[in-house]
């Protein structure tokens, strides 16, 4: 979901009044036709809901009022949880930064000291810099495996 698009959705959730929508229940007709209802706020205390919606036309319309009753409480929680995500992944993402900027600062050092010494030395020298970086590899990988499961929701 880009920026543009996230916003868009907070704009029109700012439209419109969340806090008192519910599912009040079915009416049968003089037809038996079955609809079911979801009301909206008393804004102007008349004692009325101000919003009526009314769902009809499935067999399973209670399944769909549910839905748009509890739409109003689950996309502002569905916008936190993307907002809280998205903070997080640039914590994560500022700290591969770091660890990165380390990384290459060790490898540059290591580099020097390898070039300014014997070959036995030169040896040595490699084994740690390939140790150091994968050492550093095996990190940057539990960091993203930290992130993919906080991104399918799994907090384990």
């Amino acid at each position: 979901m880009t920026e543009q698009e996230f916003q868009a959705i907070r704009e029109r959730l700012s439209k419109v009044e969340t806090d008192e929508w519910r599912y009040v229940g079915s009416h049968t007709d003089e037809h038996g036709a079955v609809s079911e209802y979801i009301v909206a706020g008393d804004y102007a205390n008349e004692g009325e809901p101000d919003l009526v919606i009314q769902v009809w036309g499935s067999e399973d319309d209670r399944a769909y009022a549910e839905f748009i009753a509890h739409v109003c409480e689950d996309v502002p929680r569905l916008l936190a949880e993307i907002e809280r995500l998205r903070e997080a992944l640039e914590e994560i993402n500022k700290h591969i930064e770091t660890r990165l900027e380390s990384v290459s600062d060790k490898l540059c050092k290591e580099i020097e000291t390898y070039t300014d010494h014997p070959v036995a030395h030169k040896r040595k020298r490699s084994v740690r810099v390939q140790h150091a970086l994968q050492t550093d590899k095996q990190s940057l990988r539990h960091i993203q495996a930290i992130v993919v499961r906080a991104l399918d929701g799994d907090s384990a």
